[in-house]
């Protein structure tokens, strides 16, 4: 008997929520304001954006207050619909901005390998002279080539950071 009295007092506590949670819900969604107005190409539009170019007597307001219920639900889960649409959007765009900021940080990454490489590769070596009569040195034809590779390495790092940064200029 106890069992099922506090079994009826939960379902009943459940049921509350619900409804509490569903009255939050239309609550949140029943001062949105649609607006009504006829498009360029003669069709009827409706929007929470009020149209720019539209003088305010050619478009007509709407809540959902006003509407019958049938049409406040229709509304509200069209609303839902297109708030969930746009979460999906803004969350693809956060994730390639994110993926293009990891791009960016690689780039730099290996710029900074490839100027170090650059500096250190770049102080000749003894093995990089070739002894002369008299006395003096000279540099190896090898010491300028890796000298030259390394730079073109650099130089690609500088093009790959440029093009990253480009990338992500562009999805914005």
């Amino acid at each position: 008997m106890f069992n099922q009295i506090r079994s009826t007092l939960l379902l009943k506590a459940c049921a509350s929520a619900v409804l509490l949670s569903l009255v939050a819900v239309h609550a949140a969604h029943a001062d949105t304001i649609v607006y009504k107005y006829t498009g360029p190409n003669g069709v009827t539009v409706y929007s929470q954006v009020l149209p720019e170019n539209h003088p305010p007597g050619e478009v007509t307001t709407i809540t959902i207050k006003s509407l019958p219920v049938e049409q406040q639900r229709a509304a509200l889960r069209m609303l839902d619909a297109m708030q969930r649409e746009t979460d999906t959007r803004i969350e693809k765009q956060r994730s390639k901005l994110d993926e293009a900021d990891r791009n960016i940080n690689d780039a730099i990454s290996k710029l900074q390998h490839a100027e170090a490489g650059l500096q250190s590769g770049s102080v000749p070596t003894g093995a990089d002279r070739i002894g002369k009569v008299g006395g003096g040195t000279r540099l190896r034809e090898s010491y300028f080539q890796r000298v030259e590779k390394l730079q073109r390495a650099v130089d690609k790092a500088k093009l790959e950071l440029e093009q990253a940064y480009r990338q992500r200029n562009n999805l914005r």
